[in-house]
């Protein structure tokens, strides 16, 4: 997930043992701006270019946390590349174990 509204399922859906693989970093202003492949490092080096804010999606389980008390019940996985999604998963399919 990447967005606020991906808190929700993670707070009320996902139990003990599901896995959220939560991106956090920054987002680009024109996401949609660019065509073929892409290297993380040059999406880090645009992204600096033109931030447009934080995915929204730990920030909203860290609100949701302070405010209302609710913390999810799976496994939150952050991740910020495609490196690091890659190793998560790899990770995952190995059986290796992630906690929050």
């Amino acid at each position: 997930g990447d967005g606020a509204n991906d808190a929700c399922p993670a707070l009320a859906v996902l139990r003990e043992g599901d896995m959220l693989l939560a991106r956090s970093g920054d987002k680009r202003s024109e996401a949609n701006d660019r065509s073929g492949t892409e290297t993380d490092e040059e999406a880090k080096d645009r992204n600096e270019e033109s931030k447009s804010g934080r995915f929204g999606i730990i920030s909203a389980l860290e609100k949701a946390k302070m405010k209302e008390e609710k913390i999810p019940k799976c496994n939150v996985l952050e991740w910020s590349s495609g490196a690091d999604l890659r190793c998560l998963i790899t990770d995952v399919i190995r059986g290796e174990c992630h906690s929050s």
